[in-house]
């Protein structure tokens, strides 16, 4: 049996995400959003960093992720990315938007 590696994987993952779609919303990003989400007329929910991180399910991987509105209606678009994983392989991660819709997939 071969050793796991889930941290590996899951920067693997991030890796491949970050290379194949364009504007991800970095921490940083996400950050400087929830200090400036009340200014002005709107009220917005903070993000929580904490379901920005990879979770291990057993035997796929999870993640949330923001991108750029390019319509500018919000600071960012809920993505969900998954992945199984096979000792230290990845497969194709699928990403789907806020509505469970698969809108784009990534071969490792």
């Amino acid at each position: 049996m071969k050793f796991r590696n889930i941290t590996h994987l899951m920067s693997l993952a991030d890796n491949l995400i970050k290379k194949n779609i364009k504007n991800v919303l970095t921490l940083n990003d996400i950050i400087k959003w929830n200090k400036q989400r009340n200014i002005g007329a709107d009220v917005n929910t903070e993000v929580n960093i904490n379901n920005l991180k990879w979770q291990d399910m057993g035997n796929y991987l999870e993640k949330n992720f923001y991108v750029k509105d390019n319509k500018n209606i919000y600071i960012g678009l809920l993505r969900t990315a998954y992945t199984y994983y096979h000792s230290n392989e990845l497969e194709l991660i699928i990403i789907n938007d806020e509505n469970y819709n698969e809108i784009q997939s990534i071969n490792p």
